[in-house]
């Protein structure tokens, strides 16, 4: 990473025409993926920053979010059977 793409003016111009953090990240021609994040959201916080423009996630996408989240739990019923041969993944993702 280069340090000219956190000067303030650059990376200012780059969080105004960003739609979210993601969106920032790909801008500065960068991964979105783990430390990423954190940097970007140090510098927006450093520079004092307005993201009030950045969308946030719309009910419907996280009524998804949880359906997906609740379609992979399994019920301790289904979990606690006589026999049944069971992985560890199963129990940790309850």
């Amino acid at each position: 990473m280069s340090s000219k793409k956190y000067i303030k003016n650059t990376f200012s111009d780059i969080i105004k025409k960003s739609q979210n953090v993601t969106d920032a990240i790909i801008n500065l021609g960068l991964k979105p993926r783990g430390s990423n994040f954190l940097t970007i959201k140090k510098y927006i916080k450093l520079y004092k920053l307005d993201t009030s423009h950045f969308l946030s996630k719309t009910p419907k996408v996280l009524e998804n979010l949880k359906k997906s989240r609740d379609s992979r739990k399994l019920n301790l019923d289904e979990i606690l059977v006589q026999n049944r041969a069971s992985l560890q993944n199963d129990i940790n993702d309850r």
